[in-house]
């Protein structure tokens, strides 16, 4: 079984995480931080090197155990090990010596993006090869597939590259700059475990109900001995990063993000696939064609759609529960992507499934042909699943997100992530609604001029019939939807509720003799404090018609780093340089009007 492409899918999906998270966080300004060539070269240097030496010196240690294979086979990749090993040790031992060199010299080096970024794509590409290589020595013992000594090297080699970069990005990373690194390996955990438990509980089913008669109780097993080996690949992968690092970290808006969009999202998105998938099956079974008289031969996927939606619904339990445990009282706007992303599909699905039963109404009006026919009631019956699934739950969640506007209309109308559903939305249906009206308008035209004008007509443009009339419904109705609220301002997209936000105004009376050295001083100061973890805004003002009159304008995410801020040896080495040049000071505390 080729685990590769889930791996190459997870670790694509897993990077994107940890630069989203770069370019959204609170760190982000550690990307425009100095020596940005030099990190490049020193650390990209560095990941090459350790990729290169591992190939290496796991190829040479896998012909020495030479266990399936000869020490001399394939000369050419010998030579190739033997290179790696030979030139990529000691540079990287240079280079390594090098790096630390540095970090000593300057400790902040170690919440650089460059250093956090070497040590997520080492721990990954180490983790990902480590996996693969328990994936055969797992089918050895469960599959009885021949040992090779490649594959213990291997899983030797990677591991301790894996482990050592693993402990020292945790050991000397900030919580803030290793959280992109745990859900990354978070990903690729609960992706194998997601996939081997389904592949599981399918071979589970297949032995209790076996769906073919000609199938052995060996051959049913075969994808229960196939998805417990992802399981136990992925299920340790998927404790470490997730339940004894991730869970626990601090909850910014990537926490939330995995958890809502990929946990809750992920789960019922193939809940509800799956779902589909059986209701149809058996709507087809009892109403339509099967085109099988074997009911056994006819669910034979029965079982692995029904592991897909149990599987899908304690995914969806569990990362609802983490949800539930975390105490977060504001509404964030990854919680609105989330609420509008599955607001979107259902209603997407329902809309198809009507669209589908207008065209199959207009070509049995058109063609004397009954709507429920042999020929047509499959297709109604797929139009029918869409409807039952998609309907209910575009309905639950535009009615929970319409019950948050009623109890709170200028934070959801305000909302930069309901704006864009608006206006998607219209946008696409009317789009389609033209592009419907043009293609109906030209057929008709087109048989008038020609003199075939007539019910055949008709039959030629009924799908766009069809989406002309449901784009048309759904374009009216969200049209009307932000008519009523365009006239709110929308804000800016922001990880953190309105209510969490902390604001404070600071007033300063100088000293005459230092208000020029209070100013040079003062911007330097706040160029390091908005470099801080929290620090959303930090102004400096002054008045117009008195320079001594300083003022800051101060807004911290929360009130945690704020505090943090506050405890600071920064803010302490500042107060005891400043204080002799300020006559006065205060403080004043503000909130938003949103509160």
């Amino acid at each position: 079984m080729n685990f590769l492409p889930l791996l190459g899918n997870l670790v694509i999906l897993g990077l994107f995480i940890f630069i989203a998270r770069k370019v959204f966080s609170g760190s982000r300004n550690q990307l425009t931080k100095g020596g940005g060539i030099r990190r490049f070269f020193q650390y990209g240097l560095l990941l090459a090197l350790t990729i290169i030496s591992g190939i290496g010196i796991s190829g040479l240690l896998g012909r020495f155990l030479h266990i399936g294979t000869t020490i001399y086979a394939d000369r050419a990749a010998l030579a190739l090990d033997s290179s790696f090993t030979l030139v990529g040790v000691p540079l990287y031992i240079a280079t390594a010596m090098w790096t630390r060199s540095t970090i000593r010299k300057d400790p902040s080096e170690t919440v650089t993006f460059g250093w956090n970024l070497y040590l997520t794509g080492v721990s990954i590409t180490a983790l990902v090869l480590n996996m693969n290589s328990q994936v055969n020595l797992y089918g050895v013992v469960i599959h009885e597939d021949p040992l090779q000594g490649s594959d213990i090297a291997q899983f030797i080699v990677w591991g301790a590259v894996w482990f050592f970069h693993f402990r020292l990005h945790n050991k000397l990373g900030r919580e803030e700059n290793t959280v992109g690194d745990h859900l990354i390996g978070s990903l690729i955990g609960l992706g194998f475990s997601f996939v081997g438990l389904i592949t599981v509980v399918e071979g589970i089913l297949r032995i209790i109900f076996p769906t073919e008669t000609n199938v052995t109780l060996v051959d049913s097993s075969d994808s229960l001995r196939s998805g417990l080996i992802t399981l136990l690949v992925g299920a340790p992968v998927w404790y470490v990063y997730w339940v004894r690092t991730a869970a626990k970290a601090k909850k910014e808006s990537i926490w939330y993000a995995y958890v809502l969009l990929i946990g809750v999202g992920g789960g019922v998105l193939t809940s509800v696939i799956a779902s589909s998938i059986t209701l149809y099956s058996i709507l087809v079974w009892f109403f339509g064609d099967t085109q099988s008289e074997s009911a056994a031969q006819y669910f034979h996927d029965a079982p692995s759609t029904l592991a897909a939606v149990l599987v899908g619904l304690i995914v969806v339990w569990y990362h609802r529960d983490v949800l539930g445990r975390t105490q977060s009282t504001g509404r964030t706007e990854i919680r609105r992507i989330y609420e509008y992303v599955i607001a979107s599909i259902g209603l997407l699905a329902a809309v198809g499934g009507i669209t589908m039963i207008l065209v199959s109404i207009v070509q049995s009006l058109s063609k004397s042909t009954q709507i429920t026919g042999p020929q047509s009631s499959n297709t109604l019956i797929v139009a029918l699943t869409l409807i039952l699934v998609g309907g209910p739950i575009w309905w639950i969640i535009w009615k929970s997100i319409q019950n948050k506007v009623a109890k709170d209309p200028l934070a959801e109308q305000s909302s930069l992530v309901r704006r864009i559903y608006l206006f998607v939305l219209f946008g696409v249906t009317a789009v389609a609604s033209l592009i419907s009206l043009i293609t109906i308008t030209y057929i008709s035209f087109n048989d008038l001029f020609n003199g075939e004008i007539g019910v055949a007509t008709f039959h030629q443009a009924r799908f766009a019939l069809g989406i002309l009339i449901t784009a048309l419904f759904v374009s009216i109705y969200h049209w009307q939807v932000y008519r009523g609220e365009k006239h709110v301002e929308v804000q800016g997209m922001s990880e953190k509720s309105s209510d969490e936000r902390q604001y404070f105004f600071v007033q300063m009376n100088l000293l005459a003799k230092d208000v020029e050295e209070f100013i040079v001083a003062v911007e330097k100061y706040a160029t390091h404090v908005r470099k801080v973890k929290g620090c959303e805004r930090f102004d400096v003002l002054m008045e117009a018609d008195r320079d001594n009159a300083i003022f800051l304008y101060e807004v911290w995410s929360d009130e945690k780093s704020h505090d943090a801020y506050l405890e600071s040896k920064g803010l302490a080495d500042w107060k005891l340089y400043s204080d002799p040049m300020v006559s006065n000071l205060e403080v004043k505390r503000l909130k938003s009007t949103k509160d």
